[in-house]
This record gives C-alpha cells, structure tokens and sequence, in this order.
C-alpha cells in the first residue's frame, strides 16, 4: 500500500521538526541562521515551496547582522516567489509589498523591474487586474533596451493574460502574438 505524499508544511504545524526550527532561531547566531538558509535553498531546489517560504520567513524575522552573507531583499523575494509557487497568493503579496518598500531604499531600476513584473504576477492572480496592468507597465518603463528581449515577450504574455481575463480575446490574441 503507497502511502500518499503530505502538501502540508512541515514548519506550520507543532512536531518535533518545528521545535528544532524554533529553538535554532531562538539562538540567531549567524552561522544556525547561514545554515538554515541553505537549507531553504535546499528544499526551493527540491520544489518544496510552502517549506521554503516559511522557513525564509520565519529566518527574516530575525535581526540578521550587517555582515549575514544573504542579502535580506533576495531572500524575501525567494520566499515571496516561494508562497506564489505554493498557491499562497496572500502571503506572497505582503512579502512582494514589502520587497518594494525596501527597494525604494536603492537605486537600482533592475531591480524594480524584476518586483515590479513579480508584483504583477501577483496581483493578476489575486484578480486585481489594473493593480497588475500598471505594475507591468512600470516593469516595462524601467528595462533597459526592452525592445525586441525576452522580457518584452514576457510582458506582452502578461497583458494577454490580462485580457484574456477580461474576456477581451481579441486583444489578448494581439498580445500573445505581438513578439
């Protein structure tokens, strides 16, 4: 007889697992935390995704050193992408708004992009389609040399997906083949 796999996330429930967790975030030394952010890494690779997001979100919680070698805005956006891949639209929509407060802290408009585009993604999921359309449309304002890249192609699928939503086939039809 096959046993069927648990969904269930095995941090978001009490058992031994969550209790060896706790207790090495309760220590917060930089080399538990390293460690346990490797281990997120891990279980991302392994399509664990639900683990992975409240693992990282559980570590990001805890007031990492100036000198923790991952850098706060990454591992946020791997767990926001984490809840997404997870079906955890919700969860992955506070951890992208707050991606963006952070990056109105840079300079960097490659970035903004990249949450920006993941923001919309988000949004459209979650059925706030002008929400998500205008986060495209800043996605698209702020990549360099769009024309013709793949990100362009990915942007025009995106407001097809749009579109399409709003049953506005004909449109979504010019979108998905403009690139």
């Amino acid at each position: 007889v096959l046993k069927e796999e648990s969904t269930a996330c095995p941090f978001s429930q009490e058992g031994p697992i969550t209790a060896l967790i706790e207790n090495l975030l309760d220590s917060a030394s930089s080399p538990i935390l390293t460690a346990l952010v490797k281990f997120a890494l891990y279980l991302y690779h392994e399509e664990k995704f639900k683990a992975t997001a409240t693992l990282l979100d559980k570590i990001l919680q805890q007031n990492l050193a100036a000198d923790f070698p991952y850098d706060p805005l990454i591992l946020t956006l791997v767990a926001a992408y984490s809840y997404h891949r997870a079906e955890d639209s919700n969860q992955a929509a506070k951890l992208y708004k707050k991606c963006a407060k952070m990056l109105k802290k840079l300079e960097s408009s490659e970035r903004d992009a990249e949450v920006d585009l993941f923001l919309g993604i988000v949004h459209r999921e979650l059925g706030e389609l002008e929400r998500a359309e205008m986060f495209f449309q800043s996605c698209m304002a702020n990549i360099k040399d769009i024309e013709g890249s793949l990100q362009e192609a990915s942007l025009y699928q995106e407001f097809g997906k749009i579109a399409e939503k709003r049953k506005e086939y004909d449109k979504a039809s010019e979108y998905f083949t403009r690139h």
